[in-house]
């Protein structure tokens, strides 16, 4: 889950970037929230939540 860590970013408002490949604009984020065995460890689940930026504070993503 490389680039997890980007939830909140300096990135709003810049245009499209070569190494921002994922096609979305740049305040546009996902929260992840896993669940996990706490006796294996073993990941039981994965909810990823559509977020927006707006300076430097998250809202959640309504549905269109």
């Amino acid at each position: 889950m490389y680039g997890c860590g980007d939830l909140i970013n300096d990135y709003e408002g810049i245009g499209p970037q070569p190494w921002l490949d994922h096609g979305l604009p740049s305040n546009q984020v996902c929260m992840y929230l896993a669940t996990l065995d706490a006796a294996t460890g073993r990941l039981r689940g994965l909810d990823l939540v559509p977020m927006r930026l707006h300076r430097y504070e998250t809202e959640r993503m309504k549905a269109p």
